[in-house]
């Protein structure tokens, strides 16, 4: 019985020129738009769309708009890996900090200030809040509720 070949995915590194010839599109599971190019048999290079549109830039390519699927030049930006997290980190952390202290879980905080529940966890946790254990959690909420 013959044996299926494997294909060889791997992704384009920031500042490597763009595959010539039409890519295939498809929506990664986090939600941006991937571009897959088939560059010999059994061997193809993805790329996020909104680097490939900006030329696959050696910085990180920021959505102004927020919108992950919106990827006209004028809505992107080529910014550092600092700035980028900057952006996305414009909410008030230490009133996030106070927040989760109240008993407020990652989620209602990052629905309350526009952002995503990770952003918030990885933004609390570079000021040194603590994370509640699920058990914690689900007790003060449940304790919330019961008042």
């Amino acid at each position: 019985m013959a044996r299926a070949r494997m294909t060889t995915l791997r992704t384009l590194k920031p500042g490597e020129p763009i595959p010539a010839g039409e890519p295939s599109r498809c929506f990664g599971t986090n939600g941006y738009i991937v571009l897959l190019w088939t560059v010999a048999p059994y061997t193809a290079i993805r790329c996020y769309e909104h680097r490939a549109v900006m030329g696959n830039p050696l910085g990180e390519v920021h959505h102004k708009n927020g919108n992950k699927h919106d990827n006209r030049p004028e809505n992107l930006e080529v910014l550092t890996s600092r700035e980028h997290r900057r952006r996305h980190a414009s909410y008030d952390i230490e009133a996030a900090a106070e927040l989760y202290r109240s008993g407020l879980s990652y989620r209602d905080i990052a629905a309350r200030v526009g952002v995503r529940s990770e952003v918030v966890m990885k933004s609390l946790k570079r000021v040194d809040v603590t994370s509640r254990s699920v058990s914690d959690t689900v007790k003060i909420s449940w304790e919330a509720k019961r008042r």
